[in-house]
């Protein structure tokens, strides 16, 4: 039998060799590591100066239903209408079928064109009297009538602007307005109902932010109601938008900043004056979340900042760049070669996606890795990243893992964003970046190409 301090000095001595060879073997492990290590290439990028043609954003042309055969005449100059439904003949009675198949050519006519709209219904767009409907269930028995229309053609709808009551559909001088309580009663009836009845990727716009808090407060669904300003810079309160005695201008304006939760927001200008400046509207409409503006009201507006800069660009080519989103790469990381070897799994290639616009770009658009092989085959991955949170000026991180290409000989590596229900991912409904390093074909911005040894480049 073993002296007790034998027995001591032999287990602390195998306590010491067993210390030793796990630090030996952290160290080996790291230095191996660090051999096999993948290395990888960084690339920052700046904004590009790009002009783009992306969907639902930019300058708009309003038209009535009955006049599709415009719709060509603007090619080339805007992609975006305000489709206005006149329902004048129709304030006693159901609308007709002939009236229906007005509005379906119109859109069929967007699809065919590639255009989107901003539909709104009124009953009289060429009087300023009121002559709204004979009762609110003629209202709604309307918007039972339009709403399957506008959900079967839902990716030619950029946004829904409330309407139905008041000359020209812009909630002001109707009976149906009279008193703060039935004025309200009715809003959110008339907003509950087109939130029911169209589908819920649509977004419903309304005249004044008084009447999005209005809504809220009656529980209605705060992410599908956005703010139409058709008095746009026109005043103090912009002829009465800015109507709420708890908010100044500044504060609704940090208000809309806060908590529209939608970037479907836009309007018109009625005239030049001393708040249609330039420097106004630079420092309210990324705080109003603007997306669209009217290229006919106000022309005036248009030439005072053409005269006018933004920093070394003219302030209407700049405001015609960002007005919605503006979606660019500001940083590419990858593996310079895809090789598949022991540390495969630990490869990505990730990038940085920045939004330069006024606004975020709307619920209704998905992200996607797209990956072409060497046989010209298309691999796509989709990414659960929402971008409605990307906020004028913010940015998201976005990454491929390499895993995911274990039986892909990747040639190209690129992305794709696109509207989720267009099934064919048309391009003229997909969207290009801003950057001016990346080929955009098909609707997809492609970034990074592999030669045939697995090497990773930024230019084919």
């Amino acid at each position: 039998m073993q002296p007790l301090w034998n027995l001591q000095e032999i287990i602390v001595n195998r306590i010491k060799k067993g210390i030793i060879l796990a630090v030996v073997g952290i160290v080996s492990i790291f230095v191996i590591m660090n051999i096999l290590k993948v290395k990888e290439a960084v690339i920052l990028y700046e904004e590009g100066e790009k002009l783009t043609e992306n969907p639902d954003r930019g300058f708009y042309v309003q038209l009535d239903a009955g006049e599709k055969e415009k719709i060509e005449r603007y090619e080339g100059e805007v992609r975006l209408f305000l489709l206005a439904f006149d329902l004048y003949a129709y304030r006693n009675e159901e609308i007709s079928l002939e009236k229906m198949e007005e509005l379906i050519g119109f859109l069929e006519e967007a699809k065919q064109r590639k255009v989107t709209c901003i539909f709104r219904a009124a009953y009289g767009f060429e009087r300023e009297e009121c002559n709204d409907a004979d009762s609110m269930e003629r209202i709604i028995e309307h918007i039972g009538q339009i709403a399957p229309i506008l959900n079967q053609y839902k990716n030619q709808i950029c946004c829904v602007q409330a309407g139905f009551f008041g000359p020209w559909g812009e909630w002001h001088s109707s009976p149906y307005l009279e008193g703060a309580d039935m004025g309200k009663e009715n809003r959110n009836r008339l907003l509950q109902e087109l939130l029911k009845q169209l589908d819920e990727d649509i977004v419903i716009d309304v005249r004044r932010p008084r009447f999005i808090r209005d809504a809220w407060k009656a529980g209605l669904d705060s992410s599908r109601i956005g703010f139409h300003n058709d008095g746009l810079l026109g005043s103090d309160t912009d002829l009465g938008t800015y109507d709420d005695s708890k908010y100044s201008r500044q504060e609704e304006m940090e208000w809309m900043k806060e908590n529209l939760q939608t970037g479907l927001n836009g309007g018109e200008m009625p005239s030049k004056n001393e708040y249609s400046r330039i420097k106004r509207a630079m420092e309210e409409f990324p705080k109003m979340k603007l997306s669209y503006l009217n290229l006919k009201y106000n022309e005036q507006v248009y030439e005072q900042w053409k005269s006018q800069m933004v920093g070394s660009e003219n302030a209407f080519d700049y405001i015609s760049k960002h007005l919605g989103y503006r979606l660019f790469i500001s940083k590419v990381q990858y593996p310079v070669s895809l090789k598949k070897g022991i540390l495969w799994n630990r490869q990505c290639v990730e990038i940085v996606l920045q939004n330069s616009g006024f606004a975020p770009i709307g619920k209704g658009y998905e992200l996607e890795w797209v990956v072409e092989d060497t046989d010209e085959n298309i691999h796509c991955f989709k990414e659960q990243q929402s971008l409605m949170e990307v906020e004028s000026g913010g940015q998201v991180s976005i990454r491929l893992k390499a895993k995911m290409l274990k039986k892909v000989n990747a040639k190209k590596i690129g992305i794709r964003i696109y509207k989720k229900d267009d099934k064919e991912k048309c391009s003229e409904n997909c969207v290009e970046l801003v950057n001016d390093e990346f080929p955009y074909h098909n609707g997809i911005n492609w970034i990074l190409f592999v030669d045939e040894e697995g090497a990773v480049m930024q230019n084919q």
